[in-house]
């Protein structure tokens, strides 16, 4: 874990105090996985139908496995998401 050096005002650099700067490698998750590219595939509805409440929030349980991604019902019942959903599949599931 890298932590930065806090400043004259005790912030660190992203001015925030005391709290550790991730770097972009420690943001990823499994596989290398950035819940940013997830989350882009995703409805964006902030639904609740998977039970979280919001879909970055979804993405980034689906990268560390806590989620499949059948959780997410517009996804996987809505026809206008299928590319995004066969995309994520593959993404998950490369053997496929």
């Amino acid at each position: 874990m890298i932590y930065m050096k806090s400043r004259g005002n005790h912030e660190n650099s992203a001015g925030y105090p005391g709290k550790r700067v991730k770097t972009y490698k420690e943001n990823q998750g499994k596989d290398g996985l950035n819940p940013n590219i997830v989350y882009n595939y995703l409805p964006k509805l902030n639904c609740g139908k998977c039970e979280e409440k919001s879909c970055f929030t979804f993405a980034i349980k689906l990268i560390s496995g806590e989620k499949k991604l059948s959780g997410c019902k517009p996804l996987i019942e809505e026809e206008k998401y299928r590319k995004n959903r066969e995309f994520l599949e593959k993404l998950f599931n490369p053997l496929l």
